[in-house]
């Protein structure tokens, strides 16, 4: 679909992109396909967690997908609408 020309950022009703359901899939090469220049990896869900901190939550998380959203610009103290950072996420969900 991409190569079709889909939306990298499109959303659908619950504001959900395909880069915020990679992440929370713990889907690296997903994540890897999504890159590129149109890409908005600074996406929030609705309730103000960005792609590092559903990858944080996601049972099959690796240190790479980590890396990868980090170098995206992925920010671990950047906090969603309930105060916590991606790194309280990681730890109250027991992944790292």
């Amino acid at each position: 679909l991409l190569d079709a020309g889909a939306d990298r950022n499109a959303a659908d009703a619950a504001g959900t992109t395909p880069l915020l359901a990679a992440a929370l899939g713990g889907h690296l090469e997903v994540v890897r396909r999504l890159v590129h220049p149109q890409l908005d990896a600074g996406v929030r869900d609705a309730e103000g967690r960005s792609p590092l901190a559903l990858a944080c939550t996601a049972a099959a998380t690796t240190p790479e997908l980590v890396s990868l959203l980090l170098d995206l610009g992925g920010d671990l103290a950047q906090h969603d609408e309930h105060g916590r950072s991606a790194l309280d996420i990681a730890v109250e969900a027991g992944c790292w």
